[in-house]
């Protein structure tokens, strides 16, 4: 049994909308300004998180071995084969999945003196979601034989291990965030109906965060080869996807996807203040040839051109930071419970 993770009840913040633009296919672009958080609901939340089942899948990325990917699961309690829920798959930041702590009361491995943890805001989302009914996958990109082999890779530099503590800034193309991780997302929706039977295969919704955030976003692109090679499946797998502060920039060669729209609804949140994966201007006014501006902006050129396709729903929270999971100033907390909030409300829509 895991040791408590403390979450707050209240699981959503006053929002103030500054301006919107025209819906669209996918619904309105904001700005969101932020008063002292309010609540808008409240959540029975256990204290103790239970205990997750370990699955392996295949990654689309290859069929190769160091390709077999790790998930943690929870199935919140009701849901059965004969009363399926949904699932939310959740792609990790840069730093991982996990924390290192020096006392083994709930970990979920040890990797010489590190006892393996879920950090805290994936143990807190995962809580906040079950108590909604719905499931929560978290996929491990950095799963343990990826990390041997990308160590292989780099003539056994260790600086490039990514398990349990995250990439840091290196950045191997096996876990690149737009051109590689999308595949992980792809191989984890088709593992569902196999693996996880008391969950719906139709109602399974994507949340990435910062890097995971970019591959969540980038699955959803028209022009990314996973959904080129796979029109009928790839990106299409998911009813919604949520990206909270990605990387829009998406550099390198061909692999900017220009031209996309997104294949099913696409939600991106972003922080004004957010330095790390600046977002750009919000639309409406003037274009500052910032990452998700350019995104939103070609998604929407892209929609006029074939309505099948979906336009960026966008939030910009005034004063928040990258990594508001994890950075507690006003802002950032306003913007987590905002976020959380959108995501869990939809997803409980659906049951």
């Amino acid at each position: 049994m895991h040791r408590p993770f403390k979450t707050l009840a209240t699981a959503a913040a006053l929002a103030v909308s500054l301006f919107a633009l025209s819906a669209g296919t996918a619904g309105a672009a904001q700005t969101v300004q932020h008063a002292a958080p309010e609540p808008a609901e409240t959540l029975t939340i256990a204290d103790v998180l239970p205990t997750p089942t370990l699955i392996t899948f295949q990654s689309k990325l290859s069929a190769d071995a160091w390709n077999n990917i790790e998930a943690y699961v929870f199935k919140p309690a009701g849901a059965s084969s004969a009363k399926k829920v949904p699932l939310v798959i959740v792609a990790h930041g840069h730093t991982g999945l996990f924390t290192c702590d020096t006392d083994a009361d709930g970990a979920l491995a040890q990797v010489g003196t590190c006892y393996v943890k879920l950090s805290t805001q994936y143990a807190t989302l995962a809580q906040e979601l079950l108590a909604r009914g719905v499931g929560v996958m978290l996929v491990n990109s950095f799963t343990a034989t990826r990390s041997a082999k990308i160590v292989s890779l780099h003539a056994g530099d260790t600086s490039w291990a990514v398990y349990p503590k995250g990439l840091g800034a290196n950045r191997d193309a096996m876990v690149s965030d737009h051109a590689s991780r999308p595949y992980d997302l792809f191989g984890a929706a088709l593992a569902v109906p196999a693996q996880l039977t008391w969950a719906d295969p139709a109602k399974l919704v994507a949340l990435g965060y910062s890097h995971g955030g970019t591959a969540a976003m980038a699955a959803t692109f028209s022009q990314h080869p996973m959904n080129i090679n796979n029109p009928a499946s790839g990106g299409k797998l998911f009813k919604r996807v949520f990206a909270t502060y990605p990387g829009c920039l998406m550099g390198g060669t061909n692999t900017n996807y220009v031209n996309s729209g997104a294949v099913v609804p696409l939600s991106i949140a972003t922080g004004s203040a957010d330095t790390d994966t600046p977002p750009g201007t919000m639309p409406g006014t003037a274009s500052d040839g910032g990452g998700c501006r350019k995104r939103y902006d070609a998604a929407k050129t892209a929609v006029a051109a074939n309505p099948s396709l979906y336009k960026i729903d966008w939030w910009n929270y005034q004063g928040a930071t990258h990594s508001w999971e994890t950075t507690y100033t006003a802002a950032d907390f306003a913007a987590r419970a905002d976020w959380r909030a959108k995501v869990g409300s939809y997803v409980q829509s659906l049951l």
